[in-house]
């Protein structure tokens, strides 16, 4: 299934089985911008968007806007969003860059682990970079680029299943 096809102006792949960022997340924990913990094992489940990100990429910004529109239309039907820094910013950077942004969704500082590619996302090939996760806790996509909010909706919606 190829969730990033017709994104627009986009660049992504299927993910293959087996290759690095492209099996289950089991569990990774990280701090949440308002200081709490989060493991994304707890989304299995429920289909997902996971956006890494820096906060000084202007791309990046436009991407998580759409995000959190797409996120407002497809909430309710189950899809969930989180957003996660790849650079070990302080919390206070974050925390101001989610409200500037006015982020509905869940936004995570990365740890070394993320920022290096050992952590179960995978090497971070470009930032932004879009995960496509389905229910099991797959990766099924990785999406480089996507310049159209309309594109990244239907690819939201095959991932739901709709």
């Amino acid at each position: 299934m190829s969730l990033g096809a017709g994104c627009g102006a986009a660049s992504g792949t299927a993910a293959e089985p087996g290759a690095p960022g492209t099996g289950r997340i089991d569990s990774l924990v990280l701090q949440s911008a308002e200081g709490g913990h989060f493991d994304l094992a707890d989304l299995r489940g429920k289909p997902t968007i996971i956006a890494l990100f820096t906060t000084y990429n202007l791309y990046a910004q436009q991407v998580l806007v759409m995000l959190g529109n797409v996120w407002a239309r497809r909430s309710t039907d189950g899809l969930e969003v989180v957003a996660i820094s790849s650079e070990p910013e302080a919390l206070e950077l974050l925390r101001a860059y989610r409200e500037s942004l006015a982020l509905p969704f869940t936004v995570l500082r990365g740890d070394a682990d993320v920022h290096e590619g050992r952590s179960p996302l995978g090497h971070l090939e470009t930032v932004p970079l879009l995960l496509f996760v389905d229910r099991t806790g797959t990766i099924v996509a990785r999406v480089a680029r996507v310049d159209d909010e309309e594109a990244l909706d239907a690819a939201a919606e095959r991932l739901i299943g709709l």
